[in-house]
């Protein structure tokens, strides 16, 4: 091989492809890059959750969409934090409930001062 390139005798190991074949590659990657743009762009943009409920909405199955549609993990802990304060609330009530009954009997209070989280163990899953 002199500086000129290969003879044209002498075999190469990686041949170039002749120009429109290599356009026609070019063409191919440059679609396969908008393609993947395009299903991305649709993917972060699109509110497909929200779509499916007003489809389900609109068909009558307004009741069937919480199980078909999965809620998104802000509703999820929306709703655990609902749920805590809800069962804290209940505690409340019960302790009090328990006073009054107290003293309707005519008894000593048995818990002058309730414990507001009555579980001893704060982590309730011990692994």
């Amino acid at each position: 091989m002199d500086a000129a390139g290969p003879r044209p005798d002498q075999p190469t190991a990686y041949q170039e492809a002749p120009p429109a074949v290599r356009r026609l590659r070019i063409g191919v990657m440059a679609l396969g890059v908008l393609l993947a743009l395009y299903a991305a762009s649709n993917v972060l943009t699109v509110d497909y959750r929200a779509r499916t409920r007003a489809y389900l909405e609109a068909r009558g199955g307004a009741e069937h969409a919480d199980a078909l549609v999965p809620k998104t993990a802000a509703e999820r802990s929306a709703d655990d934090r609902d749920l805590k304060q809800r069962v804290d609330d209940l505690e409340r009530d019960l302790a009090a409930l328990v006073q009054q009954v107290a003293a309707l009997q005519g008894k000593p209070n048995p818990n002058p001062n309730p414990d507001p989280n009555p579980n001893p163990n704060p982590n309730p899953n011990p692994n």
